[in-house]
């Protein structure tokens, strides 16, 4: 039940933040996007499910980008007539967050988008933008190798960029 408080208490963060943005004057509330890495790419993809009218004060993120984020469970999106785009980065060695596990994510999404994608990355770990190498013994998964991966990361960049100027014009 902890773990649960905690990533709802996320969730409401992501949703916060975008309400605390709102407000400053200098700032094009028309073109965000929500991208979050690991367990915040976890919560990135579940903030979709939002009243923007309550929880955002009113911005309708154009994107949410999920890098290496756990696909466990089903994403929603819950705000009327609204239709983000959603990208989710997983490495195909990543025995964290299995990239099949997200591709069927993908295609229970709620309501159903065609504006979906899972970009498997051949050869890369978990955290392959990061610039270490290490190896973690996890409670549930065993041995994780964490491995940075340059290539890996100049591709996620480009899917990245290429989205970003889809959703906002450029």
């Amino acid at each position: 039940m902890v773990v649960g408080k905690t990533f709802l208490a996320r969730k409401k963060m992501s949703w916060g933040a975008l309400k605390m943005l709102s407000s400053h004057p200098k700032l094009d509330m028309n073109n965000v996007a929500v991208m979050g890495f690991s367990n915040g790419g976890s919560v990135t993809r579940n903030a979709a499910a939002f009243n923007p009218a309550e929880d955002t004060n009113g911005v309708l993120p154009k994107a949410f980008i999920m890098f290496y984020g756990g696909c466990h469970s089903r994403a929603s999106i819950t705000a009327k007539n609204y239709k983000p785009a959603l990208l989710y980065v997983v490495g195909s060695k990543d025995k964290l967050v299995k990239a099949s596990t997200c591709r069927e994510r993908a295609r229970d999404v709620v309501p159903p988008t065609d504006d979906i994608e899972v970009m498997v990355i051949d050869g890369a770990y978990h955290m392959f933008d990061g610039n270490t190498t290490r190896v973690i013994n996890h409670p549930k998964w065993g041995t994780i190798n964490l491995r940075a991966n340059s290539g890996a990361t100049t591709e996620a960049r480009t899917k990245v960029v290429q989205l970003l100027n889809r959703v906002f014009g450029s």
